[in-house]
């Protein structure tokens, strides 16, 4: 509480305030580190009943060894044992219910982590990388040294693209332009708003799931909402620093990059699907944004996208291709499904083609700079098995882990979708 009283004014001086965070955060996380250890301690520890019924076990048991043959103190201590027993039972009990909980606040959904937990994983999957092929063909085994294989792998996916050219990119973004779908004006000033309030933050830290995962820092979102009334402000008035000057923390952008098994050869790098553990303030700052840009942006998205807007279904589409086939019998016409799949998707969207479809459909400057801000001299290190690599930098994506990314990719799938219906490919079913 003191130390967030001491923060620099971001009014005077916002650049002293975004200097001043990762020395706090730095204090924060010792104090994450010493919360932790004090948890786990009041997680092993028992009740004070379980305690009473434990020493009770204790004196009878010795009260029974001075005088063995004594039926009274044998029974003592069956007694004594059994109140243990349902002292161990209640405290099972409690700790069952916390977890009840935190179920009914995370809510059960539909996903890999729920389908991980019911499925029994085969010996790959729950074996962690023990050896990976490196770009220049030699078989690691290393420990220490695996990290640093998957970080290059990704960092050389990552690269600035290279496999189209500026004319393929301006073709499809001048043809976004000419479908004419647009941000109002009314919305944008609302979604890029340069004011970042505490209220918006308060919404996403609530709106947060519990025991997510931390970044590099070490410091989960059940922090923050521990603190927050002592946070929330400076945290606030940080965010609109950053924006207002173009600047972010040292290590803001930074992320953690965990790798979970897919399916084929367990030493190709490639085959493991990445997952970047990002620092719960940038989270949060990402999390403002997305709930700013969902409810709008059904408006400019075609209705064929269906994943990842608010009232959007992915069923939708499941029950059209179920459908299809009867709709395309009663027209007398014929077609072919084509199911095709992005490799490494969300990991190789050029920046500057995002940013250029977001302009072609009428996001104003402020939104853009927010992504901009967010996108811009990202990094990350590798960690495999409790070892880490040096920090890559990752120069195309958005980053799998930000609540930001699903949204933006929705830019570069209206981009493709308003081309391929420039192309005329496709079967127009209906008027």
């Amino acid at each position: 509480r003191n130390q967030c009283q001491e923060a620099p004014s971001a009014e005077e001086n916002p650049g002293n305030l975004i200097a001043w965070w990762p020395g706090f955060k730095r204090r924060l996380t010792s104090l994450a580190h010493q919360l932790s250890k004090v948890a786990q301690q009041r997680r092993q520890q028992p009740s004070p009943h379980t305690q009473e019924a434990r020493l009770e076990v204790q004196q009878a048991q010795q009260a029974l060894d001075a005088t063995p043959h004594s039926p009274q103190l044998l029974q003592q201590l069956v007694d004594a044992q059994a109140s243990l027993g349902r002292m161990h039972i209640e405290d099972n009990l409690r700790a069952a219910y916390k977890a009840r909980i935190h179920w009914l606040h995370a809510g059960e959904r539909p996903g890999p982590a729920l389908t991980t937990f019911l499925q029994t994983p085969s010996q790959d999957q729950q074996a962690a990388p023990v050896a990976l092929q490196a770009r220049s063909g030699r078989l690691v085994t290393n420990p220490a040294q695996l990290p640093q294989v998957v970080a290059d792998f990704w960092a050389e996916v990552c690269r600035a693209p290279d496999f189209t050219t500026p004319e393929d990119r301006q073709s499809v973004l001048t043809q976004l332009a000419a479908a004419n779908i647009r941000l109002p004006e009314e919305a944008d000033e609302v979604v890029g708003a340069p004011t970042i309030t505490v209220a918006e933050l308060g919404f996403a830290l609530k709106k947060s799931q519990p025991g997510k995962a931390p970044g590099w820092d070490g410091i989960p979102t059940d922090l923050y909402r521990k603190f927050w009334p002592e946070i929330g402000n400076t945290m606030a008035a940080l965010f609109t620093a950053i924006v207002k000057t173009g600047q972010v923390p040292t290590g803001f952008l930074d992320g953690i990059i965990k790798v979970l098994y897919k399916k084929g050869d367990p030493k190709q790098p490639g085959n493991y699907r990445p997952l970047t553990l990002l620092c719960s303030d940038y989270r949060l700052l990402a999390k403002v944004l997305a709930n700013r840009l969902g409810p709008v942006l059904g408006r400019i998205i075609s209705p064929e996208q269906s994943a990842f807007l608010p009232k959007r279904l992915i069923g939708a589409s499941v029950l059209f291709l179920h459908h299809l086939p009867h709709l395309l019998r009663k027209l007398n016409r014929q077609g072919l499904l084509a199911f095709l799949d992005f490799a490494k998707a969300y990991d190789t969207v050029d920046r500057n083609f995002l940013l250029g479809a977001m302009e072609a459909m009428g996001v104003g400057p402020q939104l853009c700079r927010w992504t901009r801000l967010l996108l811009s001299n990202t990094r990350a290190r590798a960690m495999v098995n409790g070892f880490k690599s040096r920090l890559v930098k990752m120069e195309a994506g958005v980053q799998q882990g930000c609540p930001l990314a699903p949204l933006l990719y929705l830019f570069v799938g209206q981009a493709l979708f308003c081309w391929l219906k420039s192309q005329e490919l496709g079967l127009r079913l209906l008027p």
